[in-house]
């Protein structure tokens, strides 16, 4: 269910067995997936991205006027580079679309076109998920209420592109 495997755990140990090697993504998308329920590793993860100059983890972790301070307004051609590859966006897209049994679970996707990361709603836990976890929720547009992103990153490249700040006002 952590980028296509058949249990969080097992997606969730890949991500930290490549955070331990030194890659700064595995770092961010633990931060991104654990914030909801191990908070402090999440903060630990997300910190460790920060410190190396991880644009999306700057976001997550600085407040938004440290970011504009330090970045300006970063247009959509600055942060496609850290959304993650078409490839796996697509390979993400379509094993969500070909799973059934994950729609049926009451799952959202990004509402970025660009990613094909989902999460569980944040209504969906009736049983006590394994091992205390909790995939993150998404985050929601406060204008529309309708739109719900993997994360920051997503929802400002969305809303910078022009793609969904054309849109929100008809939802």
């Amino acid at each position: 269910k952590t980028f296509c495997q058949p249990d969080v755990e097992g997606g969730i140990l890949i991500l930290q067995r490549a955070a331990k090697e030194g890659y700064v993504r595995a770092h961010y998308t633990l931060g991104l997936v654990l914030r909801d329920s191990h908070t402090e590793e999440a903060n630990r993860h997300l910190i460790t991205a920060a410190q190396a100059d991880y644009l999306p983890a700057l976001q997550e972790v600085l407040p938004n006027r440290d970011m504009k301070t330090k970045y300006g307004e970063l247009s959509a051609a600055q942060l496609r580079p850290y959304l993650d590859s078409i490839g796996l966006n697509r390979f993400l897209g379509r094993h969500y679309l070909e799973c059934g049994a994950l729609r049926e679970l009451n799952t959202s996707h990004c509402w970025n076109p660009l990613c094909g990361r989902w999460a569980f709603k944040a209504n969906l836990m009736v049983t006590p998920p394994p091992l205390d976890l909790r995939v993150s929720r998404m985050k929601m547009c406060s204008r529309c209420c309708r739109a719900k992103y993997c994360s920051k990153l997503c929802q400002v490249y969305d809303w910078r592109s022009g793609r969904h700040k054309t849109e929100c006002q008809f939802l």
